[in-house]
């Protein structure tokens, strides 16, 4: 009966390391094959920007939730129990990029909306410039609904790193 329980709790402490290493391998499978020859095209292709910052923002996901489940299974701590640092800003990490990710899919939704209602306008309308700032709207929303800000030190720190993010993500773009 131990022995079931030892290996119940073997699966539940590998699994996220097992999540983690198939959902990055997958991820970057679909950031290779979106940035292939064929859908460089950015005119044509608008939705693929969006599907490419949905794969990145993905792989930051499978790393934030899993990461902190696999530590604590097997070394016991969470990487938000090392500093204050990790304790405020991985949160944000975290939960940011998970609104991230969600935006971009309501703005694939919406761009897909257009190109179907009015199909003579969408290609004049949808440039690779506003596709950019469609992105750059999605890490604003996500950035200002899940601010750690709680103190006026804390403010200095957060706008040092709204703006690593804000020039992370047009290297991206």
């Amino acid at each position: 009966m131990t022995t079931l329980k030892m290996s119940d709790s073997l699966f539940f402490d590998y699994y996220p390391l097992s999540v983690i290493i198939i959902g990055t391998i997958l991820n970057l499978l679909t950031l290779i094959t979106l940035c292939q020859t064929p859908f460089r095209d950015s005119k044509k292709y608008a939705t693929v920007h969006y599907m490419r910052a949905i794969a990145v923002f993905d792989i930051l996901m499978l790393y934030g939730w899993n990461l902190d489940h696999y530590l604590l299974g097997i070394y016991g701590y969470t990487l938000r129990t090392y500093t204050i640092a990790t304790c405020k800003y991985l949160p944000f990490v975290n939960f940011s990029a998970y609104g991230i990710s969600a935006w971009l899919r309501i703005f694939i939704c919406f761009d897909r909306y257009f190109s179907i209602t009015r199909p003579l306008t969408y290609r004049t309308n949808r440039t690779p410039k506003r596709v950019s700032l469609m992105i750059a709207c999605a890490w604003a929303i996500s950035c200002l609904i899940w601010t750690p800000v709680r103190k006026k030190i804390t403010i200095k720190i957060f706008l040092m790193f709204l703006f690593f993010i804000v020039d992370l993500g047009l290297a991206i773009i």
